[in-house]
């Protein structure tokens, strides 16, 4: 049996990342993977309801996992991503300004209005032209590249593209990908990370420290990412077969010469 849950699933990361007692694990590895420094750094953060309710009737709900806002009323969001589903990108663009205009209430003024940073973490390929495990965007002129509209930005982790073993993690940031990535395939936690929130995160995620109904709750999750991508796979499958059914039936219907 593994002795720690996978961070990367649905229910194990918001149990990490998303909880009060585990504040200081997320301002951490906020900090770190962001790349936040002086004072950009995050000092403390207040969880905000991941719901996102409509703005008008009709409109969607949205649901991210994790939300918050840090002492300068910088919002983040954070999703885990198992699978790949279609229109992802688009959504988690919704999602940023979903949260961007969800802040001005009204009678306030547009300079009340404070940044939204969105990080994706995917343990699929989303990008297959670039070689990094990771990619920021942001709006730039494309002229002079100044950065003057930065309501948003948001950053990419691809897991799959990382690739360093324990012995070459370097960063901070390194130490949280390869916890994201491996803690659920090992039996021990490296002494490296005695003394850190990342050694805090293995301890969070100690199958012994979980109950039953908490237990459930995490396989419930894993379940439902296996049916999802078996669906996938099936309507991959089936639309593959459909095409070369469409191939047959044109060549087919093309009059002999």
């Amino acid at each position: 049996m593994q002795r720690f849950l996978d961070p990367k699933n649905d229910f194990a990361f918001k149990h990490v990342f998303g909880s009060e007692q585990n504040k200081d694990i997320t301002i951490d590895f906020l900090n770190s993977v962001l790349h936040l420094e002086g004072d950009k750094k995050i000092a403390s953060i207040e969880f905000l309801n991941p719901s996102q309710a409509p703005l008008y009737a009709g409109h969607k709900i949205s649901m991210v996992d994790i939300s918050c806002r840090d002492q300068r009323g910088v919002s983040y969001i954070v999703e885990m991503q198992m699978a790949r589903t279609a229109g992802f990108l688009e959504r988690i663009q919704y999602y940023g300004a979903k949260t961007y205009v969800s802040q001005l209430g009204s009678a306030q003024e547009y300079q009340t209005l404070r940044q939204v940073i969105v990080l994706a973490i995917l343990d699929h390929v989303a990008f297959p032209k670039t070689v990094d495990f990771e990619g920021l965007h942001t709006m730039r002129d494309t002229k002079t590249n100044e950065c003057v509209l930065d309501a948003f930005t948001f950053k990419f982790i691809e897991l799959p593209k990382f690739n360093k073993t324990l012995e070459q993690l370097e960063t901070v940031e390194d130490k949280w990908i390869y916890f994201l990535k491996h803690a659920e395939k090992e039996n021990e936690i490296t002494h490296r990370f005695e003394g850190t929130p990342i050694k805090k995160a293995y301890d969070a995620l100690e199958r012994y420290n979980f109950n039953q109904k908490q237990i459930n709750a995490y396989e419930d999750a894993a379940l439902t990412l296996v049916d999802f991508k078996n669906t996938s796979n099936v309507r991959y499958e089936e639309g593959k077969q459909a095409g070369v059914y469409e191939i047959a039936l044109n060549m087919l219907s093309k009059p002999s010469r």
